[in-house]
């Protein structure tokens, strides 16, 4: 019975009601159109720098100073920033690739370089991989020419739209095997490597400074970026590793303490007694003036106490002992993740692992910086207008249902002088206002998609690289049914919250009232 009651006031008062429902509709229309273009953008966004270029999550050294992984994010500081080297790489990886949810890990160095070929420069990111890891995790590299470099091969591969911009410059072109050389300052001075075109890639949805950059071999990137690695495997014997113990009073052989370092020789045996006796032999002889060589010594320039040196053999060991690996030849971790794995909930967990290295877990967002952030920034920014003009909208609508319960007076009253209570009242104009708001969130649903619609089928190319790479080359923006469902809820949530006042002022009509008008 109420909602009849609620449908013949909105019929008759079809004026204030339509005036109503289309503000509430044009707030709904904004909301939905400007949020199906950003959730487009950043699915875009997404699926581009995940799949090209920095996998679900970037491991990273812990600071103040958040990082994407070309440098700072903060542009004041980047300026004067330095990438600070992942410590304690090799457990690291080794921790997150005993992950279950982790599908593959590959390691970065990054640095900023100019490129030269034939006299021609241009600026360049520079990426150093290791071939085997960095490819399988990454389909969005798609290779156009040459091959992709493997492990511990010295190569390069440039963006199609670099090989544009220096065959442009330097007015030669540019193939396979051409010489690229990159030079790179810093405060210890000029760095310069050489090295061959690999070969030429492009990536499935460029970004706006992802056609700079440049895949090259980590010793490449590790000289640019003046990253000193020096490691080595060695078999150290037990004997060598004994005589770090003596002290310098050891260096003299006296009485017991020369029997003691015998015994702690482990390993010398035959070798010292060897050594003994051809230096007792060269003290012995001396050389005559016809080139012959004499032994007669007097007697006392001979020692006359005897040490014997150790018989004890001891045969060097086989164990092969690893140095430790060294660390610090990484700037970052790249992660990727299994499919259906939660990538906010997955790094809650690895940061938790990470804080004993003094690493930490990013978002693809933040590792990607630039224009992931910039799309964050614009979606924040847009709601927040969205929010300015649903205020002003709010005033309008009250206004709106103020007049209209004031012209309801005798209406009410009546009601009120029938026995309908202030739950009645309040329930009768709640459901007449929430009507207008469901067909208003309804109407804008369906205006916002038939306007994606012809949107879409108008074919719209986009020039701009960073609009290109959120939204596809040409212009096409996806029907989200999640923002449609926000859009309905947002038009719902916007007519009760118009009417809480409107109704407080319906439940003070007295049927006093509505008798004196008659």
């Amino acid at each position: 019975m109420i909602f009849l009651l609620a449908l013949r006031n909105i019929i008759r008062n079809k004026k204030n009601s339509a005036v109503v429902a289309a503000l509430i509709a044009v707030i709904a229309l904004l909301f939905f159109t400007g949020n199906s273009i950003l959730a487009r953008s950043g699915r875009g966004l997404r699926r581009s720098y995940i799949e090209s270029l920095t996998g679900d999550l970037v491991i990273q050294k812990e600071g103040a100073v958040t990082m994407n992984l070309f440098g700072a994010n903060a542009p004041i500081v980047d300026d004067y920033f330095t990438i600070p080297s992942l410590p304690a790489y090799a457990l690291v990886r080794d921790l997150v690739n005993g992950m279950s949810e982790v599908e593959g890990t590959a390691g970065q160095v990054s640095t900023k370089a100019r490129m030269e070929f034939e006299g021609a420069r241009v600026g360049a990111l520079v990426c150093g991989v290791d071939g085997g890891d960095y490819f399988p995790l990454f389909p969005g590299i798609q290779l156009e020419e040459g091959h992709f470099p493997q492990t511990g091969e010295a190569g390069v591969l440039l963006t199609r739209e670099a090989v544009r911009e220096l065959e442009r410059k330097s007015g030669a072109n540019i193939t396979t095997g051409a010489p690229i050389m990159f030079t790179a300052a810093g405060s210890v001075g000029f760095r310069i490597r050489e090295v061959p075109l690999a070969g030429i890639f492009s990536y499935t949805s460029p970004g706006g400074f992802m056609n700079s950059i440049a895949i090259t071999d980590t010793q490449t990137a590790r000289a640019l970026a003046s990253i000193q690695v020096a490691t080595a495997d060695v078999d150290v014997s037990e004997a060598a590793v004994t005589l770090l113990d003596l002290g310098e009073e050891d260096l003299f052989w006296t009485g017991d303490r020369g029997q003691r370092i015998g015994d702690r020789g482990q390993g010398i045996g035959d070798r010292g007694q060897g050594i003994g006796d051809s230096v007792r032999s060269r003290s012995q002889q001396s050389t005559n003036a016809d080139n012959t060589v004499s032994t007669d010594i007097p007697d006392n320039n001979l020692p006359t106490t005897h040490y014997p040196l150790p018989t004890t053999h001891y045969p060097l060991p086989t164990t092969h002992y690893p140095l430790p690996t060294t660390t610090g030849d990484y700037n970052f971790l790249l992660v990727r993740l299994r499919a259906g794995v939660n990538s906010a909930v997955f790094m809650v967990k690895l940061n938790k692992a990470l804080t004993e290295y003094g690493a930490r877990a990013v978002g693809w967002r933040l590792a990607a910086g630039g224009s992931a952030i910039l799309v964050l920034m614009i979606s924040a920014l847009y709601n927040g207008g969205i929010v300015l003009v649903s205020i002003a909208g709010l005033i309008a609508v009250v206004n709106i249902l103020l007049i209209a319960v004031f012209r309801r007076t005798r209406e009410i009253g009546t009601l009120r002088a029938i026995g309908a209570g202030d739950f009645y009242i309040r329930a009768l104009v709640l459901i007449e206002n929430a009507l207008l708001g469901l067909a208003a969130g309804i109407a804008s649903c369906v205006l916002g998609a038939a306007l994606l619609a012809a949107v879409n089928g108008a074919g719209i190319t986009i020039d701009n690289e960073i609009l290109a790479a959120m939204l596809g080359g040409k212009l096409t923006i996806d029907f989200s049914p999640s923002v449609a469902a926000l859009s309905l809820v947002l038009a719902l949530v916007f007519s009760v919250l118009s009417s809480l006042y409107p109704v407080e002022q319906a439940v003070r009509i007295e049927p006093v009232v509505a008798v004196r008008q008659g």
